[in-house]
């Protein structure tokens, strides 16, 4: 734990854009502020913040304070726990999907088309699924388990708790915009669930690997399921 009161500010520092700025500018982008329309180029830049920041914060103001020291021998155990929970959560989705439920929330599917076309998505939609499952879901882990939850580790017992809390917070706000405000609050706090159990197995391995992997395995079904939903 980081003890000095000066050093703890200057985590805290690095922390509380991090933690809001995803939330702050998923409420832009997914029209949760009346007039104002979704912009790709808000979108890209919030995930070229979400590249930046860490590295600035780790070589500049929080240099020594920010982030976890990995481990490199812990890799095979790290990839084995991730696949298994991805794979899980995989299946998972895949019987909510033809459950009477996965039916109630196919409803919603135009609003997710309205939205993949105004990020002008429509036309390249595999090609940015495929990007989401593998490039987006590695900056995420390096993003939300990292930095955010190795640095609230070194500064609270309720890590787990708060990282996934603010892992939770933009997600919410997007499938608020696809299946209303009660269903996104609820598909939300999985998504929280997830990312504490991310974080718990990177702090256990000391590897992004398996969180990683077990992310590719998530996104790539509600990928899939998107497809089904919107072009099938």
């Amino acid at each position: 734990m980081i003890k000095e009161p000066a050093h703890r500010l200057r985590a805290w520092l690095c922390l509380g854009p991090a933690m809001l700025i995803p939330l702050l500018a998923s409420l832009f982008y997914f029209g949760a502020i009346p007039g104002v329309r979704v912009s790709p180029g808000l979108y890209l830049a919030t995930k070229l913040f979400t590249l930046v920041w860490p590295l600035l914060c780790f070589w500049g103001w929080g240099r020594g304070l920010v982030g976890l020291k990995p481990a490199v021998s812990r890799r095979t155990r790290s990839l084995g726990l991730g696949a298994g929970f991805g794979l899980a959560i995989f299946g998972l989705i895949f019987l909510v999907n033809v459950s009477p439920l996965g039916s109630w929330l196919r409803q919603f599917s135009p609003q997710i088309a309205e939205k993949i076309k105004d990020m002008g998505m429509e036309s390249h939609y595999i090609l940015y699924a495929a990007l989401i499952s593998t490039v987006h879901a590695l900056l995420e882990e390096y993003y939300w388990r990292w930095f955010v939850y190795g640095t609230l580790s070194r500064l609270t017992r309720f890590a787990h708790l708060i990282a996934g809390i603010a892992f939770a917070a933009h997600h919410v706000v997007v499938l608020a915009a696809y299946f209303g405000l009660l269903p996104g609050f609820l598909l939300g706090a999985c998504v929280g669930i997830g990312g504490m159990f991310w974080s718990w197995l990177y702090q256990r391995e000391g590897s992004l690997l398996g969180p990683w992997l077990s992310h590719i395995f998530v996104d790539a079904a509600l990928m899939t399921i998107g497809y089904q939903w919107v072009f099938v």
